[in-house]
């Protein structure tokens, strides 16, 4: 009798533990705080505004935005929500043109690319202190649609600053790069496939390559959204 009076006793105070759990992770949820914020110059009309894209353990974010032109700016909002706006060096001023940032490290390096003013695309790494650096892969294409796409991912640049994304060719064909910190670009092709679409892993020195076969897009899909988020 006591050894079924025990096992019942401890299964009574399962149901309770389980509740204290619930209760502490919903105190823990609830305790966060969500900061919007829309970055300055940003547009309010359909497909404008503010995107979000990487954050860095300073509480340093970074994205870009579309102004009220459609025109892209990237950014860097502080954790005390100061904002730096930056262009790269021959960034177009049309609709649909312009700076997109998509990565940061720990080093304050910010990477993406851009489209100048016949809409090819170029890389670039902008340094903590601002100075940009653009670079074009090497078999980068030179047609609208065409060039050089560090492209929407957080791991696309590592701590060290190696840089990783895609270029589409004069044909239309993709093809995976890896910039090294030192500037040098080393192209290649995955065995077997048609066309590469490449992210880094942020945390290690590895690379996620996808493949897909029978594809004709030189476009990469476009990232829209209204205002920025950050939950801390």
């Amino acid at each position: 009798m006591k050894t079924f009076y025990f096992s019942k006793r401890k299964l009574q105070l399962v149901p309770a533990a389980i509740i204290l759990l619930g209760l502490t992770i919903s105190t823990k949820i609830s305790a966060q705080t969500i900061t919007t914020f829309d970055a300055p110059g940003a547009g309010t009309g359909p497909f404008q505004g503010t995107s979000a894209l990487d954050i860095d353990p300073s509480g340093r974010t970074i994205g870009f935005f579309r102004d009220a032109n459609s025109v892209r700016h990237g950014f860097s909002r502080s954790h005390d929500g100061s904002f730096t706006i930056f262009d790269a060096p021959g960034a177009g001023t049309a609709a649909n043109q312009g700076t997109r940032a998509y990565a940061t490290n720990s080093s304050g390096s910010i990477t993406g690319y851009f489209t100048d003013s016949s809409n090819v695309a170029h890389g670039y790494v902008r340094s903590e202190q601002g100075v940009i650096t653009v670079f074009d892969a090497p078999g980068a294409g030179t047609g609208a649609g065409q060039g050089t796409f560090p492209f929407n991912s957080p791991n696309l640049i590592n701590p060290e600053g190696a840089i990783t994304g895609y270029y589409v060719d004069s044909a239309g064909a993709w093809h995976g790069f890896l910039r090294d910190k030192n500037g040098v670009i080393t192209t290649f092709d995955a065995p077997g496939g048609a066309q590469e679409s490449v992210r880094g892993r942020k945390a290690s020195r590895s690379l996620q390559v996808e493949t897909s076969r029978g594809s004709t897009s030189t476009q990469p899909p476009r990232f829209t959204g209204s205002c920025g988020m950050r939950m801390a």
